[in-house]
């Protein structure tokens, strides 16, 4: 019965994901980076060209030159600025169209306790809740912590992610929220710790059989940080909370050897990648 319930969410995801790509999008749809625009000019086929959505800045349009921020605009938004800019200088009454040909990739993660870590996509006309990505990952594993499972999602600054707990009970429906491209699911497990970002090797580990597991005894298990790793701003998650911020960088040199703090089973390190 699992396995049939397997494969048909999975048959489920495959027709959706089709539908998607078929389907054309409203006006009010929201530009995506990837997204492959083809946008036509009524009676002005040298006008007509296909725009690739990118994820930051803007494209080149024929005649009015830059279009710019166009990831998050509306199709509709999008449309009226170029017939506005064309009838300002170059023609009288432009009839402008988009469609949306290729959608932009929207995956996310599923990571730890679960039966098939995995990455999934989004329906790009759709929604995608966490405990259905964990359904379609296979469900919890037997040796899940589930009152831990959170979701980790960029906040746009300096790199960080914001925790969002997964409630899992009577209000699961208020801590099941739907998820954005990026967004990094975590089921921990009971017995280890996860090491995140940037790190050589990141993944779970095993707690220590002696002695105690720190912040940056766990980074240097995890093979230690990569080139562009914020050393000074790593996250520590608990229960599906952020319960600190470590400079491990501080504790490598011997300046803030207290702050380092001693991990729990089920808790996530999360070391951010630094943008400047």
């Amino acid at each position: 019965m699992r396995a049939m319930s397997y494969l048909t969410l999975v048959l489920i995801g495959a027709l959706a994901s089709h539908a998607a790509e078929t389907k054309a999008a409203p006006e009010s749809y929201q530009l995506f980076p990837g997204d492959l625009v083809d946008v036509r000019v009524f009676a002005q086929p040298d006008l007509s060209t296909p725009i690739r959505v990118p994820r930051s800045g803007g494209v080149d349009f024929p005649l009015i030159g830059s279009l710019e921020s166009v990831a998050g605009r509306t199709v509709q938004d999008l449309t009226a600025e170029i017939a506005r800019r064309l009838r300002e200088g170059y023609l009288r009454e432009p009839t402008v169209s988009a469609t949306v040909t290729q959608f932009g990739e929207r995956q996310i993660y599923v990571m730890g306790a679960v039966m098939r870590p995995t990455n999934l996509e989004i329906n790009p006309l759709g929604t995608l809740s966490a405990m259905q990505a964990i359904g379609q990952a296979g469900g919890f594993s037997p040796d899940a912590n589930r009152p831990g499972a959170h979701i980790l999602r960029d906040d746009g600054v300096d790199g960080n992610r914001q925790v969002m707990p997964l409630a899992l009970g009577a209000d699961a429906g208020a801590g099941d929220p739907p998820l954005k491209p990026g967004d990094v699911i975590v089921v921990p497990r009971l017995d280890r710790v996860y090491v995140l970002g940037q790190v050589t090797r990141p993944g779970p580990f095993p707690m220590p059989e002696e002695g105690a597991l720190t912040v940056s005894k766990a980074i240097t298990t995890a093979g230690g940080f990569e080139r562009f790793a914020k050393q000074s701003n790593v996250q520590v998650m608990r229960a599906g909370k952020r319960i600190a911020v470590v400079d491990v960088r501080k504790v490598l040199k011997g300046e803030s050897t207290g702050s380092d703090i001693a991990l729990v089973p089920g808790d996530t390190v999360f070391v951010p990648e630094s943008r400047f």
